[in-house]
């Protein structure tokens, strides 16, 4: 019976593992358009080069890269607020 247990909790944790990995997939369009909505406020040519090879990434099912990428602009966008005058 304790084998039967721990035979159990190690195939949920496997699940669990292999489950999680496709929705981080979810996370790219929307780091994409949060990217999108700041870039309309902060113009900034390179950012919004990297928020599109960030999508692209996602489109080729490189979520990790892209989810990379597209943090990466969007920490480039926060650090740098446009300047009021």
């Amino acid at each position: 019976m304790n084998k039967r247990v721990t035979a159990s909790y190690f195939a949920f944790a496997f699940a669990l593992v292999c489950g999680a990995a496709p929705g981080w997939a979810f996370d790219c369009p929307n780091l994409y358009a949060e990217c999108q909505e700041l870039l309309k406020t902060i113009k900034n040519e390179k950012v919004a080069q990297m928020c599109e090879e960030g999508i692209k990434l996602h489109k080729t099912g490189e979520h990790d890269a892209s989810v990379e990428k597209l943090e990466a602009a969007l920490e480039l966008l926060k650090s740098n607020p446009p300047s009021v005058y």
